[in-house]
């Protein structure tokens, strides 16, 4: 691993880090990393989105087939609860892909966000979830940003709410087209910021939905204590990258524009 300063500095590479196994027992502490692994179901597609629910069951998502399931971790209890309309696979990377719920209002209003490939793009969507039935409500479909390129690869496809549940923010990929990444009219090679019913935040850099650019395939969003976004993104054959965003942000910038690599993350 090594790290990159706001001045374009970077450090020497940290010692490889060659096994990793868990540490459970009771000598085990949090801050020393994970202290356990509990399997708590399995499942033959590609599970891509997952969100826990305020009583501690979990939903997924499978890229494929197109499916949601409940999953109950204590028990290993599955049920599918329905299907996401329009969505179609790529033979690669696309399907039905990101997956969140509002951690502020989902208690009062079941939306589940997706984002999915279609036969004609990448989109982000909405439907409810009905807890009394266990149920994904297909009629309630609304769609929420459409027009994001689809290819068999580089689709991107996560999404994450911040915080306080103003803004959905989606990681979308190139499609396998480095000039998409730079033009800030695209939606393809971003990070998108837009809000629960999908219209566009008045101070967000370009006036549409990008939040940042300049990125290949961003595969996942996280929050930290601070309420900053990072990002990760798959690169080519020898490195990935984990990125702190910023608003207008050009992941590829030069050192002293308002976002810059952070991370970079030898694989393989």
């Amino acid at each position: 691993m090594r790290a990159v300063d706001g001045n374009g500095n970077l450090s020497d590479p940290s010692t490889p880090v060659l096994d990793v196994t868990t540490t459970g027992g009771s000598g085990c502490t949090p801050s020393q990393g994970v202290c356990d692994a509990t399997q708590v179901g399995t499942d033959d597609d590609v599970v891509w989105g997952l969100v826990t629910l305020p009583d501690g069951t979990i939903l997924d998502n499978q890229r494929d087939a197109h499916d949601v399931v409940h999953l109950n971790p204590k028990t290993g209890a599955k049920k599918t609860i329905g299907t996401v309309p329009n969505v179609q696979s790529t033979d690669g990377e696309g399907g039905l892909t990101g997956l969140e719920i509002n951690p502020v209002s989902f208690g009062s209003d079941h939306w589940l966000y997706f984002m999915h490939t279609s036969p004609s793009d990448n989109r982000i969507v909405r439907i409810k979830y009905d807890p009394a039935g266990d149920s994904l409500t297909t009629s309630t479909e609304q769609v929420l940003l459409t027009g994001i390129a689809r290819n068999k690869f580089h689709n991107g496809g996560r999404l994450r709410f911040s915080p306080d549940g103003r803004y959905l923010f989606a990681g979308t990929g190139d499609a396998q087209n480095g000039g998409n990444a730079s033009n800030t009219s695209s939606p393809n090679g971003k990070v998108l910021r837009i809000n629960p019913d999908g219209t566009i935040p008045a101070d967000n850099p370009f006036h549409n939905a990008v939040w940042s650019y300049g990125h290949r395939n961003v595969q996942g969003l996280a929050f930290d204590s601070q309420g900053r976004l990072w990002e990760q993104e798959f690169g080519n054959s020898i490195m990935d990258e984990t990125n702190l965003t910023s608003k207008g942000g050009n992941k590829d910038s030069t050192p002293h524009n308002s976002h810059n690599k952070i991370l970079r993350v030898a694989v393989g």
